[in-house]
């Protein structure tokens, strides 16, 4: 094993905006494809102030 091995990624997970765009905002089909329990998306949301209707006026 390596140090590259050994270092911790960052994943879709620990971000978790690009998979929410790629599901529409969908946000129990975001926890799903990531693995995670949809409160412990909420509240990266919210940690990482992601905010749904904002992104979609930006984008729109």
């Amino acid at each position: 094993m390596s140090l590259d091995d050994a270092a911790p990624r960052a994943g879709a997970a620990d971000h978790p905006q690009g998979a929410l765009r790629g599901n529409d905002w969908n946000r129990q089909k975001t926890a799903d494809d990531l693995g995670i329990n949809r409160t412990t998306l909420y509240k990266k949301m919210r940690l990482l102030d992601i905010d749904p209707e904002r992104d979609a006026r930006l984008a729109g």
